[in-house]
């Protein structure tokens, strides 16, 4: 499955998110897709294209509630 999930923007001075598409990998697990937010407003994203991440659910200040990307995954290697 794939979809949008809501990405920190860095840099920003205040608590930012955009949305970048991801892939569903397994239970919470998604990647990354393509830095499309990235080159359409030039902003700087906490996360990269390919890297895989753990999602959770996040709330805005209207009350709305999106997946959102938490931290960079590390495989166990």
């Amino acid at each position: 499955m794939q979809m949008d999930i809501g990405v920190r923007l860095l840099n920003e001075g205040t608590d930012v998110w955009g949305m970048m598409p991801a892939q569903h990998i397994a239970a919470n697990l998604w990647v990354i897709l393509d830095n499309a937010l990235a080159e359409d407003i030039g902003c700087e994203p906490e996360f990269r294209p390919g890297n895989l991440v753990t999602v959770v659910d996040r709330t805005d200040a209207e009350g709305n509630v999106y997946p959102a990307a938490f931290r960079l995954y590390a495989l166990p290697f």
